[in-house]
C-alpha cells in the first residue's frame, strides 16, 4: 500500500503515465518518492550488463544526488519492493508548496505489531532531506508498547535529530528537520492503526 500511496504524490498524471518506477530509481533524485519507498522497504534493484547481472540493495544503490550504483554499461531491469510481514501498517505523507512539486519533505513509516498488538518494529524513510533517501530505525521509542500507546512525538523528535538536510531556495534546513519530525509522528500514528488486523 505504501508504494501506491507514494506514487500518487509523484508529480502530475502525465508524468506518472510516461515515467517508469525503475527509471525513477536509477535517476536517484533525493527528493523523489520512489527511492525513499525502496529504502523504507529495504528493497533492491537488479542491474544487467553483458558481463552478467547483480542485485544491489537500496542501502547501497543510492550513492549521491542523481547518482546511483548503476555503471555506464548496466541497465536496470527490475526493482523489488518486499512485502512487509503480517500485522504491518504503512503510511506515506509529504508536504510540497504546490501540487505536483517535489516535496520539501516526504516521509514513509512502517510499523509491525506482534500478536498482542504491541510494536516490534518501526522504520521510517525520507525524501528531500539529504543527498540520498534517508532510512531510520525508530523501533527503540516504541518497542513493546501497544500500537495506540506509542509516543509518536518522541519518534518525531528522533527523526528530526536523525536527518541532516541542507538549506536551499525552497526551505531552510531547520524547517525540513521540523517537517521530518511532524510527518513522522503523523505517519507513524496512521501506520500503527493500519497494522491492526481488520475483523
Amino acid at each position: 500500500p505504501v508504494l501506491r500511496e507514494a506514487t500518487r504524490c509523484v508529480a502530475h498524471a502525465a508524468i506518472r503515465n510516461r515515467g517508469t518506477t525503475v527509471g525513477s530509481l536509477v535517476h536517484a533524485d533525493p527528493a523523489a518518492e520512489l527511492p525513499a519507498v525502496l529504502a523504507l522497504l529495504s528493497g533492491a534493484v537488479t542491474l544487467v550488463s553483458t558481463g552478467g547481472s547483480r542485485t544491489v540493495p537500496a542501502a547501497g544503490f543510492f550513492l549521491g544526488a542523481l547518482t546511483s550504483a548503476a555503471r555506464p554499461d548496466e541497465l536496470a531491469t527490475e526493482a523489488v519492493f518486499p512485502i512487509p510481514p503480517p500485522r504491518t501498517g504503512t503510511a506515506w505523507l509529504e508536504l510540497s508548496r504546490r501540487s505536483g512539486d517535489y516535496a520539501l519533505c516526504g516521509t514513509g513509516v512502517l510499523v509491525t505489531l506482534d500478536e498482542d498488538l504491541r510494536v516490534t518494529r518501526v522504520r521510517a524513510a525520507y525524501s528531500g532531506v539529504g543527498d540520498v533517501p534517508v532510512a531510520l530505525d525508530l523501533t527503540g521509542v516504541a518497542a513493546g508498547r501497544s500500537y495506540d500507546a506509542v509516543d509518536w512525538a518522541a519518534a518525531g523528535a528522533l527523526a528530526s535529530a536523525g536527518v541532516d538536510p541542507g538549506d536551499d531556495i525552497h526551505a531552510s534546513a531547520a524547517y525540513r528537520r521540523h517537517l521530518a519530525g511532524v510527518l513522522t509522528a503523523r505517519a507513524g500514528r496512521l501506520a500503527a492503526r493500519r497494522a491492526v488486523p481488520v475483523g
